[in-house]
């Protein structure tokens, strides 16, 4: 049974009802801070993105695109002082949270860790690195989804991770469909819809591929739905 909660149910519902057995307690903690933050996501994405984070190679690093208030780079972040940690945002859409986000930013950074305010394209054309963890959160249409997933392709390391959310919507499937069937390289490990959007679980929907490592063959991919 799901506990009750006096809380806001869109942004603290999912705090108190997912468990998260594969992270270690004292990242749990810390993830569970600052999941009571102004987010569209929940706990339970924020924890797959944690222990990707955690689990990429040490040269390579997490890239997040399109921040708002910083969860999805934070979450990223928390538990993970050594690991590169990227965000980007322009702050042109959705209430321009600027302030709020790089203080926070601020709070929580090592000296890993950086934020850069700009468009995201001019940024991969001076700065691209190896990406070990890439994750968009920008405009959704079909056409800018399709084009971050190109122009992060050549950075992203073998065994590298991609994680799109809003999966539900149109536009981000349809973009992840036509790069999956341009490079046959990557695998999709989760492809969950959810109800509607807002859901405690996977929020909008959410996607995860792995770019497989060059040794390993390529085998058609099985993926999950609920």
């Amino acid at each position: 049974m799901l506990r009750r909660v006096s809380i806001p149910l869109q942004f603290f519902f999912d705090v108190f009802n997912t468990v998260v057995p594969f992270l270690d307690p004292n990242r749990l903690s810390e993830l569970r801070k600052i999941s009571r933050m102004k987010k569209m996501s929940t706990i339970a994405i924020g924890a797959i993105i944690n222990e990707c984070v955690r689990e990429m190679p040490r040269d390579a690093c997490y890239l997040n695109i399109g921040t708002w208030y910083g969860y999805s780079l934070f979450a990223g972040m928390v538990g993970n002082a050594s690991r590169r940690c990227i965000g980007i945002d322009s702050f042109e859409q959705f209430g321009h949270p600027k302030v709020e986000c790089l203080r926070r930013f601020e709070e929580l950074r090592s000296d890993r860790h950086e934020f850069h305010v700009s468009d995201w394209r001019q940024y991969m054309a001076k700065h691209a690195s190896e990406v070990g963890v890439f994750f968009y959160d920008a405009d959704h249409s079909e056409d800018c989804q399709y084009e971050s997933l190109l122009s992060c392709h050549p950075f992203i390391v073998d065994g590298g991770i991609v994680i799109v959310d809003d999966a539900n919507w149109t536009g981000p499937r349809r973009a992840t469909e036509r790069f999956l069937r341009l490079h046959s390289e990557y695998e999709v490990l989760l492809d969950v819809a959810t109800y509607c959007n807002c859901h405690p679980t996977f929020w909008n929907g959410l996607m995860i591929l792995r770019k497989k490592p060059a040794h390993v063959p390529v085998h058609s991919s099985h993926a999950y739905r609920p």
